[in-house]
């Protein structure tokens, strides 16, 4: 049996905060699909900037290494809230 090392705590805050916009830039689109404002375009488009907020947050955030203070207390919950797929 292979042993797996672990992944690194700052690759997992970045796959948690990539799911965490997806997920939420969907969630807004489905709301506005039951409100009947968008098309069926609304899917793909929530998904490209759920896609790009998680780029942009993550490119812009400090390492969990270097992490203090809020963004530490964020990164810690993440980390126990939002484990990464096996």
């Amino acid at each position: 049996m292979i042993a797996q090392n672990p992944e690194p705590p700052n690759r997992r805050v970045g796959w948690s905060i990539y799911f965490l916009s997806v997920v939420a830039a969907c969630c807004v689109c489905a709301l506005l699909v039951v409100c009947h404002l968008v098309h069926k375009r609304s899917f793909w488009i929530a998904l490209g900037v759920g896609c790009a907020s998680a780029l942009i947050v993550n490119l812009s955030r400090p390492r969990y290494e270097r992490a203090s203070g809020r963004w530490k207390a964020f990164y810690d919950n993440l980390l126990t809230r939002l484990p990464p797929p096996d």
